[in-house]
């Protein structure tokens, strides 16, 4: 079941870019830069599937709008306070 954000979210993502993104797209949505983008995607670090076909890359609309809902999370380094 998709929830209500993620469809608005796709509707207006679809409404600008098609069902089918760009990296180029992925990178303006996500505010990204091109090659930032394409190794996070390389390397797994989006959880967004997708679609390599020689120079191209085909990703779904509607994994981008999956994307942008789910929960991120960051890992803050802990700063040590030595007592000397």
């Amino acid at each position: 079941m998709i929830s209500e954000f993620v469809q608005v979210t796709n509707q207006a993502l679809v409404k600008k870019y098609g069902v089918i993104m760009s990296l180029e797209q992925l990178s303006e949505v996500l505010k990204m830069s091109l090659r930032k983008t394409k190794e996070k995607l390389k390397h797994g670090n989006l959880n967004i599937n997708y679609q390599h076909e020689g120079n191209t890359y085909i990703i779904p609309t509607i994994e981008v709008a999956h994307y942008i809902h789910q929960p991120k999370i960051k890992l803050v380094r802990e700063k040590k306070n030595f007592i000397f």
